[in-house]
C-alpha cells in the first residue's frame, strides 16, 4: 500500500486545489493531506492567511477527496513526514521549497520518500495568490460552475461550493462573465 502526502495552505479552496488533491490521490491507495498552520503561511508568506486553520481543514475534509486531514507542525514543516513516513511526497508545481530541500530535511535511512509534482489546472485563473486575497473571487469561482461540472470534479464539493457562495454579501457577475468555463 502506497501513502501519498500532499501539502498546502488551501485558504479559499478553489478548483485547482480539487485537481492537486485529485492528482495527489491517483498516485498512490492512500492520500494525506497536510494544511499549514496559521504561523506558518504568515512566516513563508509574509501575510496572514484570510482563512483561519481550522475553516481551511474543514474545507479541505469536505472535498472528500483525502483519506487524512491534519494540521501541520508550527515548529517544524517536515515533522510530520519524519512521523507518518509516506512513500510519495505530492507537492504542487510552484511549491516550496525544492524538491532537494524537502529530501534533505525529511530523509533518514532507510526512509527515502519519492517526490511527484502535480501540474498546474488552468493557473490562469485557479491560483490563490492571483486572487489578491478576496474570499469571495474563491466562491465566485465555485459559483460559475454547474452542478454537472462540479459533479464531475467529485460531487463533494458541491456543498462547499453552495456553502461558501452563500456567505458572501455581494454576487461577483462581473467575474463570472469573464471566467472560461473548464
Amino acid at each position: 500500500m502506497k501513502t501519498v502526502m500532499a501539502f498546502g495552505s488551501f485558504d479559499g479552496v478553489h478548483p485547482g486545489h480539487h485537481f492537486y488533491l485529485m492528482e495527489a490521490k491517483k498516485l498512490g491507495n492512500r492520500l494525506i493531506v497536510v494544511v499549514a498552520r496559521d504561523e506558518n503561511i504568515k512566516r513563508f508568506k509574509g501575510k496572514n492567511p484570510i482563512n483561519p486553520e481550522q475553516q481551511r481543514l474543514q474545507e479541505v475534509k469536505a472535498m472528500g477527496i483525502a483519506d487524512e486531514v491534519l494540521l501541520g507542525n508550527p515548529a517544524d514543516i517536515f515533522s510530520i513526514v519524519k512521523e507518518r513516513k509516506p512513500d510519495i511526497l505530492a507537492l504542487g508545481y510552484d511549491q516550496k521549497p525544492s524538491d532537494e530541500e524537502v529530501l534533505h530535511n525529511v530523509s533518514m535511512p532507510p526512509f527515502h520518500p519519492s517526490i511527484k509534482r502535480v501540474p498546474p489546472f488552468r493557473p490562469e485563473i485557479y491560483k490563490s495568490s492571483k486572487m489578491k486575497g478576496n474570499i469571495s473571487d474563491c466562491a465566485g469561482l465555485w459559483s460559475h460552475l454547474s452542478d454537472q461540472q462540479v459533479s464531475d470534479m467529485g460531487g463533494s464539493i458541491l456543498k462547499l461550493r453552495r456553502q461558501t457562495s452563500k456567505s458572501l454579501e455581494r454576487p461577483l457577475k462581473k467575474q463570472q462573465k469573464h471566467i472560461p468555463q473548464p
